[in-house]
């Protein structure tokens, strides 16, 4: 009797922990899913930055503070519990399938059906791979660009390579699938999307945004001007110094590409208005608000409550067809219409509530793992737990 009751209490404490991981794992599900397209399908990327180490495996500290910077905190025993959940071949740490398949869900027989159905649809030949050979035909010569961006969607984040598998194809989908609760919801979703229960056609790509740099309106209108690139180096407190470059839209945004320019090479020297140097090296990232963005590069007073340009006092906005769709974007720090001066901010999560208000004019080229790393050092108010500071910047006088 003893031992009956032992087992009942070991296998309702078990149901219950098990209950609890499951609940944890879908509040980190819903807090990536709130963050849009940087959410389920920026896991990979999640996972990278999680990972300080660099091992390409989560120990249960990693696993903790990464959490931390989504807004989860969980306490020691919590942790723990959660790690035998994720851990599932139990080596001790989470490599990148675990962590996916934890987080992303897997596809219930139903939606895997479907999602095979869909496939199929795809893979026009029938080989077990999606390319732009399946496609022939299909679209126009002129909208092949377009065919290529529909197929990259699909394609693997950390490994794309321009065909796709069924694996590829249903992980894409179970980060949909994260996403709708109901079965027959998800398959009708499906079924609509792909045609299926009409004849064989065209597949539709989703017409380009106004404001993409591959938006045909404005290339045709800016495309005369060459692409600049800069870099800049930075080194948070106590830590190893990193190196990032931008890539400049000069045809979309050139009097503030080469404010920017100019200010990282300081070709300009010191400031006929204030006297200071017209130049980013030796600043700081003065705000850094977490899972939004960094700002920094004020001339005057390096701590944001100063403006100048390399035109003077300061210069009004000149476009807005580059949207804030994503981390990485880089954009101009300002106080209201027309007052452009030297600061900028580099976004680490998409924020359409600038679009229209913030001139972004590049973006991150290389190493936004390591911008996004540094967004771990930000607060809720934009007081950075370690000073960053711009130690070196120039322009890439060959591509980066």
């Amino acid at each position: 009797k003893l031992q009956f009751l032992y087992f009942i209490g070991t296998f309702t404490l078990t149901l219950v922990h098990k209950m609890e991981n499951n609940l944890i794992v879908q509040k980190i599900r819903r807090k990536c899913l709130q963050r849009g397209v940087e959410g389920i399908r920026g896991l990979s990327r999640s996972f990278r930055i999680m990972d300080d180490n660099g091992n390409r495996t989560l120990g249960q500290e990693e696993v903790r503070t990464g959490l931390k910077d989504y807004g989860i905190i969980l306490g020691a025993d919590e942790v723990e519990h959660l790690m035998s959940v994720l851990d599932t071949n139990q080596d001790g740490g989470v490599d990148i399938n675990e962590f996916l398949r934890a987080l992303r869900g897997g596809l219930s027989p139903l939606r895997k059906t479907v999602v095979e159905e869909a496939f199929r649809r795809l893979d026009r030949n029938a080989d077990g791979t999606a390319t732009l050979a399946d496609l022939t035909g299909t679209f126009s010569a002129s909208a092949k660009d377009g065919t290529a961006s529909f197929l990259r969607t699909f394609d693997s984040a950390s490994c794309p390579d321009g065909r796709v598998t069924f694996e590829e194809f249903a992980s894409y989908y179970a980060g949909i699938s994260a996403s709708v609760d109901n079965d027959e919801h998800f398959v009708a979703l499906v079924r609509k999307g792909w045609g299926l229960d009409t004849p064989a056609r065209p597949i539709a790509t989703a017409p380009l945004e106004y404001g993409t740099i591959s938006d045909t309106k404005y290339v045709k209108r800016y495309n005369k001007l060459p692409v600049a690139e800069c870099f800049m180096t930075f080194q948070p407190a106590g830590e190893p110094a990193v190196n990032v470059t931008f890539e400049l839209f000069t045809n979309v945004a050139p009097r503030t590409c080469e404010n920017f320019r100019s200010l990282c090479t300081g070709e300009r020297g010191k400031s006929s208005v204030s006297q200071q140097p017209l130049h980013y090296k030796g600043l700081h990232m003065h705000r850094v608000v977490s899972r939004f963005l960094l700002q920094g590069g004020d001339i005057i007073r390096d701590n944001g409550k100063g403006i100048e340009s390399i035109y003077g006092k300061r210069f009004d906005d000149e476009s807005f067809l580059t949207r804030h769709d994503r981390p990485g974007i880089l954009t101009m720090a300002n106080c209201g219409p027309n007052t452009n001066g030297s600061q900028f901010c580099i976004m680490l999560a998409a924020a359409p509530s600038l679009d229209g208000k913030h001139v972004a004019f590049g973006c991150v080229r290389s190493n936004l793992d390591a911008v996004l790393r540094m967004g771990r050092l930000g607060t809720h108010d934009g007081t950075p737990t370690k000073k960053i500071k711009i130690v070196d910047c120039g322009q890439c006088t060959v591509p980066c």
